[in-house]
């Protein structure tokens, strides 16, 4: 009889909202890490906004703040779904019911900060328009063959002044210790990502390519004509 007691009295303190709220406070600390992002760079607010509107297991409500690099950080809100699982003591009833809760994360530059249970607000899920393409480079093979011919540095700013560049590349071009290097660079629209082609131009041979993904990270390559020169990222990482 004792055993019936304790095991009706757990069942009751752990009801299936309970757990559901466990569960959705689980998946909002997930949706924050997620927004946060692996490296540690400002980000704005839009840019968080934008990662959890693309997610399914999250709506974005609101966002406030302007950037990460604040004290204050950007807050999200967000709703999510929490799952009852089934209770040790209920071996034979699968998971549910489910119910909707709602969150604040808070997202600071260095972390995401534990999610604060709010009442959901009355207002439509938030979205954001289409972003443009992002700017494209031509491939290393192509712009080989179209600086083959280049010798010096009038040379090869004519060569680029035909390749109909998109107006977003970044474009710089040095001449040092008898070569010319010439790096284009695509910034994406977030992401602190970028990329990049380097191109050398040497009296007897013209090298072009695209350092491999890893060098294009936060700290790594600025994709400058100085590192075109110097064969930066040519040979892939080890």
């Amino acid at each position: 009889m004792t055993g019936l007691l304790a095991t009706a009295a757990l069942a009751g303190c752990s009801s299936a909202e309970d757990r559901a709220e466990s569960d959705a406070a689980t998946k909002a600390s997930q949706v924050g890490e997620a927004a946060h992002g692996t490296f540690n760079p400002v980000q704005t607010a839009e840019e968080i906004g934008r990662r959890v509107t693309g997610r399914d297991d999250a709506t974005l409500l609101a966002v406030a703040g302007s950037d990460t690099g604040t004290k204050q950080g950007v807050t999200i809100t967000i709703k999510v779904v929490g799952v009852a699982d089934a209770g040790w003591w209920e071996p034979d009833r699968e998971d549910g019911p489910a119910y909707e809760f709602c969150y604040d994360v808070r997202i600071t530059r260095y972390e995401a900060h534990k999610p604060k249970q709010v009442p959901c607000p009355a207002v439509a899920p938030m979205t954001y328009p289409p972003l443009a393409p992002e700017p494209k480079l031509p491939d290393p093979e192509s712009l080989q063959q179209s600086f083959a011919k280049a010798t010096d540095e009038a040379g090869v700013r004519e060569i680029l002044s035909k390749l109909a560049l998109d107006q977003r590349v970044r474009v710089d071009v040095l001449v040092r210790d008898g070569y010319v290097g010439v790096a284009l660079r695509a910034d994406r629209t977030f992401g602190h990502s970028y990329d990049c082609r380097l191109i050398r131009i040497a009296p007897v041979k013209t090298e072009a390519w695209r350092p491999a993904t890893v060098y294009l990270q936060p700290g790594e390559l600025s994709c400058t004509a100085g590192e075109a020169i110097g064969g930066a990222g040519m040979r892939p990482p080890h």
